[in-house]
């Protein structure tokens, strides 16, 4: 059973109310869950953000810093069709990795300021303590994701200083991630020094064996059914994680088969519902990314964003599955027809901020389009996500440069 696994293994904490191993997990998450029904009936405001001043003041500028600590401002775009899909009021959000619960958060603004409940995952050790007492009112686990139960080697950076004096004691660092998993793209494409993993080859790595399980478990154990807003961003696990929201009996069965979970041509739904779901996407990752696409479409899923995190290589695609948001009534209409119902509040929202700025400072994307009765947005695939990175040799100068070439299914996949 997947409780006794956790038992002796992750840490589960539900706000203010404390932490609790799984065992005696069920009062304490009852009364979270209670608090957390109330404010989305009352429809919380939300509480002021230290340096924002009083969270209704910054209506006018939703999500920008100080209130808001997403790196690209993020944050402010998907809580604004969050919002415009759920015609206002308060809803759930998941973030992985949930990192010190500040630095580079995409949800701090979310649930401080617009009364949001939620769940952050962090495997890191230290920056799961600092997580605790910076967002003190979400639920909390400290584990990794990966596709069976058992524990994982997770890779952390150091400070240079406590490199020097050899301590284990990690920096809050968003890049660290479950080793084997971590995305080498880019030095698969010739940035050797520059990489941003390449820190793994020096001395500031440190390495931790964490607790490893699937999400599905994870979520059935927190009794999370329902989510509106979901973040992933874990350094090149994210197919991992997807995959591990299959049952456990399809799990079971690709192992059997060799396949991917969730690769068949019609998969089970998954048994929690997510509306709109942003995953961090790279360059010269051909292979995962089209991965990640073949099973969010399977699943309902539309691209209707593809925000710059880093020089358009490294992206935050933001996929809807309207249906979440639907009544029963307008979701078996929607089914009827085939098509997903879109309110019209959405889609003005991304139809007329074309470049996404403002909010955000985000300039360009590939535009998107409607569908022919106006009830859908799609966003193209990002070609840079499909492109694999070639060194080319000048031939008269002896300079190197490179080169993305789009393979073929064919073909050796970057």
């Amino acid at each position: 059973m997947y409780a006794d696994f956790f038992a002796t293994n992750a840490t589960f904490c539900a706000g203010e109310l404390g932490c609790a191993r799984p065992g005696a997990l069920g009062a304490v998450l009852g009364a979270w869950w209670a608090a957390a029904k109330t404010t989305r009936s009352e429809g919380r405001v939300g509480r002021s953000v230290g340096g924002c001043g009083e969270c209704a003041a910054s209506n006018a500028h939703a999500g920008l810093r100080p209130c808001s600590h997403s790196a690209e401002r993020q944050e402010s775009f998907v809580l604004a069709l969050a919002t415009a899909l759920m015609r206002g009021g308060s809803g759930f959000f998941v973030e992985l990795g949930g990192h010190d619960g500040r630095a580079a958060s995409n949800t701090i603004f979310t649930e401080r300021c617009r009364g949001w409940r939620g769940l952050l995952i962090e495997a890191n050790p230290h920056s799961y303590k600092m997580l605790r007492a910076h967002r003190p009112e979400v639920l909390a686990v400290h584990s990794a994701v990966c596709s069976t139960r058992g524990s994982a080697t997770f890779a952390a950076r150091r400070s240079v200083n406590a490199a020097k004096r050899g301590v284990t004691r990690t920096a809050i660092d968003e890049t660290g991630g479950v080793e084997s998993l971590m995305n080498q793209n880019f030095e698969r494409a010739g940035y050797v020094a520059s990489a941003p993993t390449a820190w793994l080859h020096t001395a500031k790595a440190v390495r931790l064996t964490v607790p490893c399980a699937p999400l599905r478990d994870v979520f059935a154990l927190l009794k999370v059914e329902r989510i509106d807003v979901m973040w992933l961003d874990v350094e090149g696990a994210e197919q991992v994680v997807l995959e591990s929201l299959a049952s456990e009996e399809e799990a079971l069965r690709a192992a059997a088969s060799g396949a991917a979970p969730n690769a068949t041509a019609a998969p089970r739904p998954w048994d929690v519902s997510i509306g709109i779901l942003v995953v961090e996407m790279r360059f010269n990752d051909v292979r995962r990314n089209r991965a990640i696409f073949r099973l969010l479409r399977a699943q309902g899923f539309e691209l209707v964003r593809a925000l710059s995190v880093w020089s358009y290589k490294i992206l935050d695609c933001v996929f809807l599955r309207a249906g979440h948001f639907l009544s029963v009534r307008r979701a078996a209409s929607a089914a009827a027809r085939n098509v997903p119902v879109v309110p019209k509040a959405a889609l003005r929202l991304l139809h007329s901020e074309r470049r996404n700025n403002p909010p955000g400072i985000n300039r360009y994307y590939g535009a998107g389009h409607f569908s022919m009765r106006g009830e859908r947005y799609v966003v193209s695939e990002p070609e840079s996500l499909h492109s694999c990175a070639v060194w080319r040799l000048n031939a008269t100068d002896g300079t190197k440069h490179i080169e993305f070439v789009q393979p073929n299914e064919s073909h050796h996949l970057c």
